[in-house]
């Protein structure tokens, strides 16, 4: 995101005139080792396809949410990037939650960007069921 958003301002784009977008998805990877999870190693392609969603290496928020309330995945900070990513078996999934936009709007803010977006409303945890706290659409709440 950082990158990116530098590169258009390289470019000559006004930052009070770039809005930043933020997911409410997650991407999935098929490990070729699961016992090494770390980033940037090796993959068999797109993870499993979600319940609800049915697109492999795709998941919503609230797919993310009902993985890790299972008890079968880690939940991994990095500290680095300031997201979280999470392994289930040979699945390894890369998301945002609601600390990581948080970390995001406040980038946003002190670096003078328009303001952010979100892509898409329906991947959030729009019923409250799914995610911890009750809340729905934890996420665009985050952005608050």
């Amino acid at each position: 995101m950082e990158n990116a958003a530098k590169t258009w301002v390289k470019l000559g784009a006004e930052k009070s005139k770039l809005v930043i977008g933020m997911p409410t998805y997650g991407r999935s990877f098929q490990l070729a080792n699961p016992s090494n999870h770390s980033l940037n190693v090796a993959t068999k392609g797109g993870g499993t396809a979600g319940v609800y969603t049915k697109e492999g290496g795709f998941l919503a928020y609230y797919e993310i949410c009902e993985i890790l309330q299972s008890g079968g995945a880690l939940y991994v900070w990095d500290a680095e990037m300031k997201v979280p990513y999470l392994v289930a078996e040979d699945q390894w999934v890369g998301f945002d939650d609601e600390r990581a936009i948080r970390n995001k709007m406040n980038w946003v803010k002190t670096e003078g960007y328009a303001g952010a977006m979100v892509w898409s409303i329906d991947m959030d945890d729009f019923t409250g069921t799914a995610c911890p706290g009750g809340l729905k659409y934890p996420l665009i709440s985050a952005m608050r």
